[in-house]
């Protein structure tokens, strides 16, 4: 298991890769040409740009608590974020 400090000091390549192999895609936010990706990775989330346009991940936001996910929040089904 990679921490926040050690999972945002990888590559964007081995960023990917570990996030689809560890991380649970919660929910996609798009924008135009843009789309965010949110992922709960361990104890913190992670947001994934992907540019449309260019076809390619344009970066990554690595957040340590959903307070910062304003424009994610609405549209998150809260109950798969709480495990029994």
């Amino acid at each position: 298991m990679k921490n926040l400090q050690q999972y945002s000091k990888l590559p964007d390549e081995l960023k990917a890769i570990y996030l689809i192999d560890n991380g649970e895609f919660l929910v996609r936010y798009t924008t135009g040409e843009m789309a965010s990706d949110l992922y709960a990775l361990h104890n913190y989330f992670v947001e994934v740009l992907y540019d449309y346009s260019e076809e390619n991940i344009a970066g990554f936001h690595i957040h340590r608590d959903i307070s910062c996910l304003g424009k994610h929040l609405e549209n998150i089904n809260l109950d798969m974020l709480v495990k029994s």
